[in-house]
């Protein structure tokens, strides 16, 4: 992962940035502190975790992972729809 987030430079994106992030209260990410972000991604699977860990904390796009990781841009987004499952279903206020 450090080879991954050190080599993050040398990726060119295309992405466009402004105006695509979620008002704080939408964003579940926000709302949570980083340790119990940390623990929540603990209990996704581990091919899972990886992907959502890469895409939501270390910034990078579905392409630099898919590139990194060697697995199609499909199977990025199905992990990261996985996860989001998982993780709402984990961060669901009582």
């Amino acid at each position: 992962m450090t080879q991954l987030r050190n080599n993050k430079t040398l990726f060119k994106t295309d992405r466009v940035e402004d105006g695509l992030e979620l008002p704080a209260k939408e964003n579940v990410l926000k709302t949570f502190e980083s340790k119990e972000l940390y623990h929540s991604f603990s209990s996704l699977p581990q091919s899972t975790r990886a992907v959502c860990k890469l895409f939501y904390l270390d910034d990078f796009s579905v392409k630099e992972i898919a590139l990194q990781l060697q697995i199609s841009e499909g199977t990025i987004k199905w992990h990261l729809s996985e996860g989001r499952k998982q993780l709402k279903l984990i961060l669901k206020p009582a």
